[in-house]
């Protein structure tokens, strides 16, 4: 199947938007899953908490310099990682499938399907 000069010039001008646009698509994202979405909102909330009731693992998290950790800051900061690894998780998830909507509706403007 070949596509048009008008067709190449789309997708190369739709690439150049949509990478223009990542961080807006992006933060769009994970606003909507944090107001329709009871999981990703708990894991968004816990990671907030975690960082302010323990400032030293946010300052680990952040990079500010050496610092040491009690027991319970390291408990915390695991914690914290799991729970960030799992709401950018959910955030992927739903980027990969906003992605295939989106990709779904480009072939079709551009004739592929």
């Amino acid at each position: 199947m070949s596509y048009s000069k008008d067709s190449q010039d789309f997708v190369l001008d739709l690439v150049k938007r949509v990478e223009e646009l990542f961080g807006e698509i992006d933060n769009d994202i994970a606003t909507n899953l944090l107001h329709s979405n009871d999981e990703y909102s708990k894991l968004y909330y816990r990671r907030i908490e975690i960082l302010q009731q323990y400032p030293t693992v946010k300052k680990a998290v952040d990079g500010e310099g050496g610092i040491s950790l009690s027991k319970d800051e390291h408990k915390a900061l695991i914690e914290y990682l799991r729970v960030n690894e799992q709401a950018s998780s959910m955030e992927r998830m739903q980027i990969y499938f906003h992605g295939h909507a989106d990709c779904i509706s480009y072939l079709k403007r551009i004739g592929a399907l």
